[in-house]
């Protein structure tokens, strides 16, 4: 029996509300494929997934990505797909994965260069008074 560490998913933003809701489907309109697909894709890392999703050259029009963390459980009917080579890439899933086997963990934009951070908002300056900045000198 193979066992498996936890798989990511990513989906288009649009999707997070459902997805909290109902879990991962097959047969849910497809942001990569062209076609419907009988099964949920998944791999094994993070960056992995992103190959087979927000980093295919097509995929430009969607802006950003939510990245899911999936729990597989015994009876699910699993895939893994044939590659050249000793790594797995990509899992699929021929059933549902309940939204209480699915994890929210980040999001991204669609290039390298828009990982979204959540940047704390300036705060709000009181009137009359200017920030101050205090260096440290941290050579004690």
């Amino acid at each position: 029996m193979l066992l498996l560490p936890a798989l990511y998913h990513w989906s288009p933003v649009d999707r997070f509300e459902q997805i909290r809701r109902e879990g991962l489907r097959p047969h849910a309109q497809p942001a990569v494929a062209s076609i419907s697909l009988c099964y949920v894709c998944l791999s094994p890392t993070p960056s992995a997934a992103w190959g087979l999703s927000g980093d295919m050259p097509y995929m430009s029009e969607v802006d950003e990505w939510d990245l899911w963390q999936v729990r597989l459980a015994k009876g699910d009917e699993v895939h893994i797909r044939p590659n050249f080579g000793p790594e797995i890439e990509e899992i699929k899933v021929h059933g549902p994965i309940p939204p209480d086997r699915v994890w929210w963990v980040a999001r991204r934009g669609s290039t390298p260069a828009t990982v979204c951070l959540e940047v704390p908002k300036p705060a709000a300056k009181k009137a009359g008074k200017k920030a101050t900045i205090k260096k440290v000198d941290d050579r004690a």
